[in-house]
């Protein structure tokens, strides 16, 4: 019983710290799989980068937002980046205008098509249909991970996610095969 119970607040130790950084990725797949619905809807076309998260709007779907504090999916209506930590900064995802309006199966075959990204937001209260084109973002991130700094991160069509020095999920594919 005792180690149930210490099982137990290791899980929510765990999830208390990194619940932030686990719905930070869960914005950028799920933005993903809106951005490819979106693009089956409208001739195979990604949306207009200017404003690109309006548009995939209809198609952001989660899989059943938590009312917890832990972490809370949301909508593509909100800040689709990073929530910062007590009294953090949040960061922001932009959507790739390199690829804006260009036809899904044309970037697909690039070496690494990355359709978002994370940025810093120079004013926290604009963050919607954040858009520039793609730059690697040199050092760390002001979000943290079990309160270690951590990479900047992007995601490309094939659905991996990727960090300045790492590669968060090497293997796995959401909905894309190579």
């Amino acid at each position: 019983m005792l180690l149930c119970a210490g099982c137990a607040g290791f899980v929510f130790y765990f999830l208390k710290k990194s619940g932030s950084f686990i719905g930070c990725i869960t914005h950028y797949q799920l933005a993903l799989q809106a951005t490819k619905s979106y693009a089956n809807g409208h001739d195979g076309k990604l949306p207009d980068a200017a404003k690109w998260q309006d548009e995939i709007a209809p198609y952001y779907q989660t899989k059943g937002k938590t009312s917890n504090s832990i972490i809370d999916f949301g909508n593509a209506d909100g800040n689709l980046g990073c929530a910062g930590g007590p009294g953090g900064p949040a960061t922001g995802m932009a959507f790739n205008s390199e690829l804006s309006g260009k036809k899904l199966n044309a970037v697909i075959n690039e070496q690494t098509p990355i359709i978002f990204f994370e940025v810093p937001l120079k004013d926290p209260n604009k963050f919607k249909n954040l858009h520039e084109p793609f730059k690697m973002l040199l050092g760390k991130s002001p979000q943290t991970i079990m309160g270690q700094p951590r990479d900047w991160l992007w995601i490309d069509l094939y659905g991996n996610l990727h960090g300045s020095n790492q590669n968060f999920q090497s293997e796995k594919r959401f909905g894309t095969n190579r």
